[in-house]
């Protein structure tokens, strides 16, 4: 398909959300649900498929089915927090919500990567061979901080070791194939990359 005529698509597919909501449909109606493996379709900067840090719960509830709505601890202890299971296009994922929006979006999906491939069932010595920002224990295993991937972490259950131990690239390829990521945490990014 030349990039002319996919361009004419795209023009096509947001005039047809435009009019669709103009005409009083919402969201869910306008954007079908299978749209969020489309275009935005896995792990991005601040953002899974459709649904973004920032954005309204309700509109994030409004293209998703909620499967539970509970408060518990956070990841690693801490205080009490609520938390939002809600289903989109066969995948589960774990919304944390301040003030009525979307503060942090957790998932354990093997089919959604980032552009580079990174995700759920990466390894860490896969890790090992990026830029990383930071890789350190925490209260639920290793989070590894990419310098590519601003706001995103990469967890690794159950790697033995203190809370605050850092992890150099040395240590972390030393875990090699076998250590794998059962979780990816993505939040805003609070520096500017």
């Amino acid at each position: 398909m030349t990039s002319v005529v996919r361009c004419m698509l795209f023009k096509l597919g947001a005039l047809f959300v435009v009019v669709a909501t103009t005409l009083g449909c919402t969201t869910r109606d306008a954007v079908p649900e299978s749209n969020f493996r489309g275009a935005q379709a896995g792990i991005g900067r601040e953002r899974v498929g459709s649904i973004s840090v920032g954005a309204s719960i309700d509109s994030v509830l409004t293209g998703a089915s909620l499967l539970r709505d509970e408060e518990r601890r956070a990841i690693g202890g801490g205080d009490r927090e609520r938390f939002l299971t809600i289903a989109v296009s066969g995948d589960t994922l774990e919304i944390v919500p301040a003030g009525g929006r979307v503060l942090e979006i957790a998932l354990r999906s093997t089919r959604l990567r980032t552009s580079d491939n990174l995700g759920v069932g990466t390894t860490a010595a896969e890790l090992a061979r990026r830029n990383i920002l930071v890789a350190q224990i925490d209260g639920s295993g290793l989070a590894v901080n990419l310098v590519a991937h601003c706001g995103l972490d990469l967890l690794i259950e159950g790697v033995p070791g203190e809370t605050g131990t850092v992890f150099s690239t040395r240590k972390l390829s030393q875990l090699g194939e076998r250590w794998r990521v059962s979780q990816v945490v993505v939040r805003a990014c609070l520096v500017g990359q």
